[in-house]
């Protein structure tokens, strides 16, 4: 609201200022002593259509460049986003189920390797240096806390939910670290 009411006053304000300097221009007579020149120079010509298709291109070029590279930050991403939502799921699987199935738990960091790995090739393809050490080490952690029972299935209320939500959220955090640090590069 403030910045609109700060809009119109500038807008009022610089009419104003217009209309006291066009009548100041009359006053003056500048405006009868000014003569337009009719004749068209070639080399203005070719100066106007130079600068005009330099101006145009310039703009596509950045345009273009400013596309890709968003686009190569919305890949990386993306496949960092999948992680933690897998991350999420493995958390929500022991929070609510009766039993949690270690296979399925399994397959899920199994899902979050895959998509590691993924980010990590796209980000050797785009040549950015991103290193991923600390979200193995977390994806690691999670993985033996998580499967390490001695049968197929486990009930929640065997699993110590602090620790458990340590760890994951420990990973989230690491995915989300390296969210930021892909979108600031």
């Amino acid at each position: 609201m403030v910045q609109k009411i700060i809009v119109a006053l500038s807008l009022l304000l610089f009419s104003v200022f217009s209309f006291f300097f066009l009548r100041f221009l009359c006053r003056a007579s500048w405006l009868e002593r000014m003569v337009v020149d009719y004749t068209v120079s070639p080399v203005d010509v070719v100066s106007l259509i130079v600068s005009a298709v330099v101006t145009i291109w310039i703009g596509w070029y950045i345009a273009k460049k400013l596309t890709e590279q968003r686009f190569e930050k919305d890949l990386l991403i993306n496949d960092l986003r999948q992680i933690e939502e897998n991350v999420t799921r493995i958390k929500q699987t022991f929070e609510n189920s009766t039993r949690v199935d270690i296979s399925l738990i399994a397959s899920q960091v199994g899902i979050i390797h895959q998509l590691k790995q993924r980010f990590c090739d796209t980000n050797g393809l785009m040549n950015k240096d991103v290193s991923v050490a600390k979200l193995d080490s977390a994806i690691n952690e999670l993985y033996q806390y998580t499967t390490d029972f001695d049968m197929n299935y486990v009930l929640p209320e065997n699993v110590n939910q602090v620790l458990l939500n340590q760890k994951c959220d420990k990973a989230i955090l690491n995915v989300r670290e390296l969210i930021i640090l892909v979108n600031n590069r």
